[in-house]
């Protein structure tokens, strides 16, 4: 094989070890040199690959961005390193992290580089990025320098340990104080620069700058930077990675073989060669780096280097080798090795067999990339998922992650509690069915507001709905957790329940209603005072807290409020020494006291009552009682006399009973011989009679009755007016319902209907008020007989304030200028002729109301029906 054979297959094997894709294109965009991972990516056969521009690979939307990169290498000659999202042969959008560094070849530049797929990257970072925002993770722990600034002015607000370290300076210098103070920038215009570029909105992302540390030395570091909110100030975050080792191995690597060397950088690797007859490895520095060794310190032989993996992975690691030869392919392998100082590394070890032209392997070219920290970063990434899964799930209030169509992501067990579903159940639902529908609207606009970025987070007290259909109210915070580039990702909701304490306030609300209503109503004059006592503890004058308006009704006195007694009443003190030592002893002692009291500073009797509920505090309730006194003497004088007339009176009820039932018997005998004599010759000479005789001899029968059913109304009247009234609660909807059936088994041939409101209850004397709806809904039943239908009905409303009960129809009605003459005995309206009656029903109905101490009334409308209204 020549020399350049083997440099060209050297080449080949060093291209295509190289863990991503591999590619040169010329100063016109032409793709001249890749590798086979390239090829596989795209799916193009070597001879479409030949016709491939770098537009052929990225994504539309990064093309403005590939166009500037491109500006970098072929234009500017300045090496160029990019994330890019590559189509591959499927057509999905990988993202690749890719190098171009100009290399020119007489009078050609050229585009050098390779692409890392940084899909597992990315998602590491971005669950990385979820747990530090899950768990806040301690500011102090990240090894890298971590400092908070303001925006304004440049003054620290927080640095951590490492930043501490790395420059030398403590913690207590460094806050409060600014960057230009410290003198930590090698370059001041370099944070004006950084400042500007953030308020632009420009994103901040591995920007080299140099830092002075305490002792003068220049650091290199990458920094990241982004605006913040802390406590109502725009800050500035800052990470920076002290990557000065980095650079210095770097700048020594680029002397030496620059784009391998850019190449290793970008994806800090390194690379190594097995001669397998010589038995000989070479590594490049990257290596000896990772190995821990140096040059001299190295075994470069197929055993010296197997001695370095751990002896746990040995055996696999061998096996992988030997398989790789023996077919004569690639190998990939996950191992551990442990350096001379005893740490252990995970490394990543890739390799491509060389074989001869006979077929026999030759050598192996491969890298090794140590993936020690990422693999450290997963695992603190599993232990920080179970520690939040404990967490989670045994926190005493409600968690819950919400995807931003508002269905459930995950859930803890109190939450379940709370809302009292599975949770199963609650993965099939979503947040509006189960807010309580008065909520959904709040609740709606402040999610809108958090989604828009106006808020950061919000605490809203709102109701759910339970699955058993009651309704739970609880305090929930909810925050957003977005992705590292910002975008939403869902919310997460911490959930109290406050059912117990939103019942305490309800009723509290209600309690001081009731009370504030009391005091503020009640006819007695209220004063709610302080005790203020001597030197000795006695009682020396009070202080007026609250008065009520009856307070100021009562005495005449305002604005007493804030004062003291002896302020607000002059001369009290001197004229009722005696008043001061009672409300002294209830404040002191705690035991009411009851009295009358001629208060003569305002000329007023008061009837007293004071009682404590705290040490030196009291409250009066009095009434004034002039009015009571001065008509005492009235009352006394008037006592005596009412009792003479009593007696008068009982003596003249008894008379007129006795003349009421005498004159009934008086009056009913000679009806009875007229009724006899009208049947005995009706029935002995009635064959005799013509029709008008029996006309006549029937209208003296008919008026025989009617005179006698008169008497009967009048003895009813009369003995309404002088019974005794028995009170008690009774149901007036039970008697309604009573009499309408009475009326409907009368004339089961008339369609009528009955609305009577149920649950209709009053204060009374359950005989009379029977008799008052057995004549009102006999009244509405007897002025509806002409009606196809009738309607009666009988409920209650509150007229002037005051309850009052009904009973309406759709019969006769009559003209409102009656009105009045309805409860006069015996006499009828203009048209009643037609409907049977006497006249004393609704006399005998006003009577009973009257003795209840109410009143009844109408309205009506010829034709139209009428409504009789009373009240108790």
């Amino acid at each position: 094989m020549s020399t350049t054979d083997l440099e060209k297959n050297l080449t080949d094997a060093v291209i295509n070890s190289m863990p991503g894709i591999f590619y040169v294109f010329d100063n016109e965009e032409q793709l001249v040199r890749w590798n086979q991972k390239l090829e596989e990516f795209s799916g193009r056969s070597p001879e479409g690959m030949s016709t491939l521009r770098p537009h052929d690979f990225v994504a539309e939307e990064n093309h403005r961005l590939l166009e500037s990169k491109l500006t970098e290498v072929f234009v500017e000659h300045r090496n160029a390193d990019v994330e890019l999202l590559l189509m591959d042969r499927e057509g999905r959008k990988i993202p690749f992290y890719c190098t171009g560094t100009p290399l020119t070849v007489g009078d050609k530049t050229y585009l050098v580089g390779i692409g890392i797929d940084i899909t597992e990257r990315r998602r590491a970072e971005e669950a990385l990025q979820e747990e530090k925002e899950k768990f806040s993770l301690a500011f102090q722990t990240v090894p890298a320098l971590l400092s908070i600034s303001s925006l304004a002015d440049g003054r620290y607000i927080e640095v951590n340990e490492a930043l501490e370290k790395t420059l030398g300076y403590r913690r207590e210098k460094v806050i409060g104080r600014t960057a230009a103070e410290i003198n930590i920038w090698e370059n001041p215009a370099g944070r004006d620069q950084l400042v500007r570029l953030l308020r632009e909105g420009t994103r901040i992302r591995d920007v080299e700058v140099r830092l002075r540390s305490v002792t003068g030395e220049v650091i290199i570091g990458s920094l990241s930077a982004e605006i913040i909110n802390v406590q109502g100030e725009e800050c500035i975050i800052a990470l920076t990675r002290d990557v000065t080792a980095f650079k210095q191995a770097e700048e020594k690597l680029r002397k030496r073989e620059q784009q391998l060397a850019e190449a290793q950088r970008v994806a800090h690797l390194g690379s190594w060669e097995w001669n397998i007859g010589a038995d000989s490895l070479t590594i490049s520095a990257e290596l000896y780096r990772i190995f821990g060794l140096s040059p001299k310190e190295l075994d470069a032989s197929y055993a010296g280097i197997l001695k370095m993996v751990h002896p746990e992975d040995r055996e696999t690691y061998e096996k992988e080798i030997q398989n790789a030869l023996a077919k004569r392919r690639s190998f990939d392998n996950l191992h551990r090795i442990i350096r001379p100082d005893g740490t252990v590394r995970t490394l990543h070890s890739r390799g491509t067999v060389s074989v001869d032209e006979t077929g026999v392997p030759t050598s192996i070219l491969g890298t090794c990339q140590d993936v020690t920290e990422r693999m450290r970063a997963e695992d603190a990434l599993r232990e920080s998922e179970k520690l939040f899964r404990a967490t989670f799930n045994q926190a005493a209030v409600g968690i819950a992650h919400t995807g931003l169509n508002g269905r459930w992501l995950r859930v803890n067990q109190k939450f379940c509690e709370i809302l009292g579903y599975s949770e199963e159940e609650l993965m099939g639902l979503d947040i509006k069915t189960i807010t309580h529908p008065d909520d959904l609207e709040t609740s709606a606009k402040y999610l809108q507001l958090m989604l828009d970025g106006k808020l950061g987070s919000y605490s809203l007290e709102k109701r759910y709905l339970r699955k058993d259909g009651s309704t739970v109210w609880v305090n929930i915070t909810v925050s957003m957790v977005h992705d590292h580039d910002g975008r939403n990702l869902f919310h997460v909701g911490v959930v109290e329940d406050i059912s117990a304490r939103k019942k305490i306030e309800a009723e509290l609300r209600e309690s001081e209603g009731r009370y504030r209503s009391l005091f503020e109503n009640m006819l007695e004059g209220f004063a709610y005072c302080k005790m203020l006592l001597d030197d000795q503890g006695r009682p020396e004058d009070f202080i007026f807290l609250d008065v009520n308006k009856a307070f100021i009704r009562l005495t005449d006195l305002e604005n007493v409020v804030g004062k003291k007694a002896t302020e607000a009443i002059p001369g009290i003190k001197e004229a009722h020494p005696e008043l001061f030592e009672v409300y002294g002893r209830v404040a002191l002692t705690g035991i009411p006291e009851t009295f009358e009291i001629e208060f003569e500073p305002l000329g007023i009797w008061l009837f007293v009552t004071a009682y404590s509920m705290q040490r030196e505090y009291f409250v009066a309730v009095f009434d004034n009682i002039t009015e009571r006194k001065q008509a005492a003497e009235e009352v006394e004088k008037l006592n005596t006399d009412l009792a003479a007339r009593a007696a008068e009176l009982e003596s003249t009820n008894r008379e007129l009973e006795t003349f009421s039932y005498s004159a009934s018997h008086d009056l009913r005998k000679p009806l009875t011989v007229i009724s006899g004599y009208c049947q005995v010759i009706q029935e002995l000479c009635g064959n005799h009679l013509n029709e008008q005789c029996l006309g006549f001899l029937q209208e003296v029968q008919n008026g025989a009755v009617r005179m006698s059913n008169l008497i009967d109304a009048l003895l009813k009247l009369s003995c309404f007016t002088r019974s005794e009234l028995n009170r008690e609660m009774i149901d007036l909807s039970v008697i309604a319902h009573a009499v309408a059936a009475e009326l409907v088994f009368t004339e089961p041939e008339r369609r009528a209907i009955f609305q009577i409101t149920d649950g209709i209850s009053a204060n009374g004397d359950a005989k009379l008020l029977q008799v008052v709806l057995e004549n009102l809904l006999g009244n509405a039943w007897k002025y509806t007989a002409t009606q196809e239908e009738a309607v009666i009905e009988f409920g209650e409303t509150e007229i002037d304030g005051r309850l009052a009960y009904f009973v309406r129809d759709n019969g006769a009605g009559f003209a409102m200028a009656d009105a009045d003459k309805l409860f006069i005995p015996f006499l009828r309206l203009p048209g009643a002729d037609e409907f049977k009656g006497h006249g004393i029903g609704l006399a005998t109905v006003e009577r009973i109301i009257r003795r209840h101490g109410g009143r009844i009334w109408a309205e009506g409308e010829p034709g139209k029906g009428a409504t009789f209204y009373f009240n108790l």
